[in-house]
């Protein structure tokens, strides 16, 4: 079974404006924590729940996000 690394990923998340609020909306920081299960040159995906038997894995939670919002990734 081949190990899985957990990672720490900071991107940039779109924002939209709260209806209780006149302040125009701004893009956000988020810091996202997870497997990571896949890499590629448009996005990475993380997942956040695994479930794993002798032969297997078996993913929930999972996040793709887009490289062009990404700031950094960390392997932990």
């Amino acid at each position: 079974m081949k190990k899985q690394r957990v990672a720490i990923v900071e991107w940039i998340d779109s924002c939209r404006r709260d209806d209780q609020s006149d302040d125009l909306p701004s893009p956000t920081l988020i810091r996202s924590v997870g497997w990571l299960a896949h890499r590629s040159k448009r996005y990475v995906v993380l997942v956040r729940d695994q479930h794993t038997d002798e032969s297997s894995y078996e993913w929930r939670g999972a996040l793709a996000i887009p490289r062009e919002c990404i700031r950094k990734v960390r392997v932990l």
